[in-house]
């Protein structure tokens, strides 16, 4: 089984594919707590959790149809992109303070709509990976880091926003302090 990581390819794919994962699971956090920290509306929360996921479940046969008619690779590598430059641009509005919530809605659609077509691509990509005896050790391999991303990703969100917290709280003693 370790034997696959001898395989650029596949290593790239999987160190690749465990970041990728990680950060989905953050997103899955992010859009939500962005939301109730802008509107600290419980029912915006929620929508726009599934603003993120409706696009995706309602897309994925298409990412899969449009997956089988080019290549996993560059899809995967243009959904990445695209997911990407969405965090980096919601980044970078919520540090000049110009994010709305529209925008975060906007967003989390995109990032939706982007997952539509990664997930397809990245099932299908393994088979060009390794070689049909070694499938199913590198399925193995993919599915474990799956679920060890999916555990990792809502741990490093948590310490994210638990940082922001302290940090507002901090600053919040210090304001006070001097009044």
């Amino acid at each position: 089984m370790l034997e696959l990581f001898k395989k650029r390819d596949f290593s790239l794919f999987w160190f690749g594919e465990m970041i990728s994962v990680i950060g989905d699971q953050i997103s899955l956090i992010a859009f939500p707590w962005l939301i109730l920290q802008m509107t600290n509306s419980a029912a915006l929360t929620g929508l726009v959790f599934a603003v993120q996921g409706i696009p995706r479940a309602v897309l994925m046969l298409a990412g899969g149809a449009l997956v089988d008619r080019t290549s996993p690779r560059l899809m995967m590598i243009i959904s990445n992109a695209l997911r990407l430059l969405l965090v980096f641009s919601l980044a970078y509005m919520i540090s000049q303070d110009t994010a709305d919530i529209s925008i975060v809605f906007i967003m989390a659609f995109a990032f939706g709509v982007a997952d539509a077509f990664f997930y397809p691509a990245s099932i299908s990509i393994l088979p060009s990976l390794v070689s049909r005896d070694e499938l199913q050790a590198g399925n193995a391999i993919i599915q474990t880091t799956l679920h060890l991303g999916m555990t990792i990703g809502p741990f490093v969100a948590a310490f994210i926003i638990a940082g922001e917290i302290g940090s507002a709280a901090q600053s919040a003693e210090l304001g006070g302090s001097g009044s």
